[in-house]
């Protein structure tokens, strides 16, 4: 968990992914009071992928530290097998959603296009 003066910022940088590019990456931002950037570390987001075609999901993590501006990226792969349900040129979704500092409650960021 991280200190209340801490205001995380999540963002869904990827919007659209294809077979030989299946990476989905969620950006996390940490801020301390007054929204300054310095020394604000330890904080960690893990990012979720789940397809709404088929069963399964995928996690990624990612931890601020002082020297990376308080900022970091989870990079989700998403597997082989996610891309083989659909014929080409099909669109599939997928749901993104994170959680925050290892607590147990997860937040929608939205949903990506995974090209066939």
């Amino acid at each position: 968990m991280f200190s209340s003066g801490i205001h995380p910022k999540i963002v869904l940088i990827t919007k659209e992914v294809w077979y030989d590019a299946a990476e989905v990456k969620v950006g996390l931002q940490a801020t301390g009071i007054g929204h300054t950037t310095a020394q604000v570390s330890n904080v960690n987001v893990e990012a979720e992928a789940t397809p709404s075609y088929i069963v399964g999901s995928t996690t990624a993590t990612c931890t601020t530290d002082s020297t990376s501006g308080s900022a970091c990226i989870a990079t989700l792969t998403l597997p082989d097998d996610w891309f083989e349900h659909g014929e080409v040129g099909t669109n599939k979704t997928v749901n993104i959603r994170y959680r925050i500092g290892g607590t147990s409650q997860y937040f929608s960021l939205g949903s990506i296009t995974v090209h066939q």
